[in-house]
């Protein structure tokens, strides 16, 4: 098994534990922690793209777009699904 798909579960944890951070409620310093922590997390899940585009959408949460926070929320909904049906 690949690096790859033997890391899977453990982002899928990352993800579940990290989401709630993104609910548009929280202390900015904590979304940006879970944001960092996701984009290790799948950087070394064998997800480079992923860990780009965590990193693109997080820097224009720090420019102050607002509508990252909910791009984001729906990326890590759609990566938890992918990474629970296998694909």
């Amino acid at each position: 098994m690949s690096r790859r798909g033997a890391l899977d579960p453990l982002l899928a944890s990352e993800v579940v534990k990290r989401l709630p951070l993104l609910d548009g409620t929280r202390d900015p310093m904590d979304v940006r922690a879970a944001l960092h922590s996701l984009k290790g997390s799948a950087a070394m899940a064998g997800y480079p793209d992923l860990a780009l585009v965590i990193g693109q959408k997080s820097a224009r949460l720090r420019e102050g777009d607002p509508s990252s926070l909910a791009e984001l929320r729906e990326l890590f909904e759609q990566v938890l699904l992918r990474l629970e049906s296998g694909e």
